[in-house]
């Protein structure tokens, strides 16, 4: 199977379990309820400046109010079925690698090995919010943009590529750096066709699994070893390539 470019909601239709791991994220992370502005608050409203101000009743309202939109703008209105179900399992696996970059490299071959290993002909991969992959561009990062963007990701796409394992392959490392570079950029989830499985790439260069079956749970969880990955003994993820934790090359963009 080819590589395809097609909308969320086409993804969402094939991909159930993706479907069901973004809305899930979505609801949780996007909920304006959580992190609302009440009357009182001291909020520095210019970026630049050096005071706060104190917010009254209309002001807080407003800016609910456009915090609100801003949040509805990044969450998906999919009005396809969703499976029924949640999380059971989470797995961090450690793609093989010495460094970051031979980690990334090495991803995307292990990650063809896994779904051959369990089955899976087709992979999706799409932003876990309605923003496009590429919205932020730093110097760590940049031979990754040009890479995504010779393999036809554009700029403005904030859609889901498609395709087999061996097709999606070659994305998977630019993502990986994306992931740990561009702090700004969304999260990037993928999920795996015919398997109750899916998931986000981590800015430490570590698959995150969330399995919805048990029976996809344990062979996931028997099939990762082979296929070279590392599942950490206390099941944590963390930052393997610096001893202070610290990411060379990570940037955070206000204004992407």
């Amino acid at each position: 199977m080819r590589l395809h470019f097609v909308s969320r909601d086409d993804a969402f239709a094939g991909h159930p379990w993706l479907a069901r791991h973004v809305m899930d994220w979505q609801r949780c992370a996007l909920d304006p309820a959580s992190d609302r502005y009440e009357p009182g608050d001291q909020v520095f409203l210019d970026l630049d400046g050096e005071d706060a101000t104190v917010l009254t009743e209309a002001l807080a309202s407003q800016l609910n109010r456009e915090h609100e939109a801003q949040l509805a703008a990044l969450r998906d209105d999919f009005r396809g079925p969703l499976r029924d179900g949640k999380s059971i399992a989470f797995t961090v696996a450690e793609p093989p690698g010495a460094t970051p970059e031979q980690s990334a490299a090495m991803a995307g071959p292990a990650l063809s090995d896994l779904c051959r290993a369990l089955g899976c002909d087709e992979v999706a991969i799409l932003p876990m919010t309605r923003r496009p992959i590429l919205v932020q561009r730093n110097k760590a990062s940049e031979t990754a943009h040009e890479t995504l963007q010779a393999l036809g990701l554009k700029p403005d796409f904030d859609g889901a590529m498609i395709g087999a394992p061996d097709a999606i392959a070659p994305f998977v490392g630019p993502l990986f750096r994306i992931a740990r570079c561009n702090a700004s950029a969304p999260y990037i989830a993928f999920g795996m066709k015919g398997l109750a499985v899916a998931g986000a790439f981590c800015k430490h260069v570590n698959f995150h699994f969330d399995s919805y079956d048990r029976g996809d749970a344990d062979r996931l969880s028997h099939a990762l070893a082979g296929c070279g990955f590392a599942v950490p003994d206390d099941g944590i993820c963390s930052e393997r390539f610096s001893e202070t934790g610290a990411i060379e090359g990570r940037r955070l963009d206000l204004n992407p």
